[in-house]
């Protein structure tokens, strides 16, 4: 079998392959974290502009926050969940910031 190595370590191709299923993993469920969060923002939005009603009116504000701390939330998972697959991989003894994370081109 393909072997690579990590850390100066034999990895098998399974726990490889595992890893990259891992990583993947976290990274759809931030982009659904994400959906959801632009979801609620226009269906505020669209509550707020469209329609007469208070209540709904209402309702429309408040989905604005509520997408806001989804998409935060999303973020925070997203990083904390990196942080510890990486740990867990050997790849990084302490974890960047959720700023270097998210945003890895900036220095």
């Amino acid at each position: 079998m393909d072997e690579k190595q990590l850390n100066g370590k034999d990895i098998p191709l399974l726990d490889n392959l595992a890893a990259n299923r891992t990583f993947l993993a976290n990274e759809r469920t931030f982009l659904s974290f994400l959906r959801t969060a632009l979801t609620m923002f226009i269906a505020g939005a669209t509550f707020i502009k469209f329609f007469d009603s208070a209540i709904l009116t209402w309702i429309g504000w408040a989905f604005i926050p509520v997408a806001v701390f989804t998409a935060v939330a999303g973020a925070v998972t997203y990083h904390r969940m990196k942080c510890r697959i990486l740990k867990l991989e050997g790849i990084i003894e302490n974890c960047p910031g959720i700023m270097r994370t998210l945003l890895p081109w900036l220095r």
